[in-house]
């Protein structure tokens, strides 16, 4: 269940990197797109980075979720 709580965690706080979108001169919306949109072209870096990369960073942490919840309705009670 703390993978759960952790993953959970760091997906808001992920989530939450929006908001200092201004910090880097940016929108809210431009600095999301630039976050989380894998097709975006952003100079110097290449094609999906860092898109690609924290999107998949949110998809491990669903799964971690995922199994974590899973695992703990298999769970005998009592155990």
């Amino acid at each position: 269940m703390l993978g759960a709580v952790w993953s959970l965690i760091r997906i808001v706080i992920q989530l939450a990197d929006v908001a200092t979108a201004p910090m880097s001169q940016m929108t809210y919306g431009d600095f999301a797109n630039y976050l989380f949109n894998p097709t975006l072209v952003t100079s110097p870096n290449p094609p999906g980075v860092p898109a690609a990369l924290i999107d998949l960073i949110l998809l491990l942490e669903l799964v971690v979720i995922g199994v974590a919840l899973s695992g703990r309705h298999a769970t005998p009670k009592g155990t």
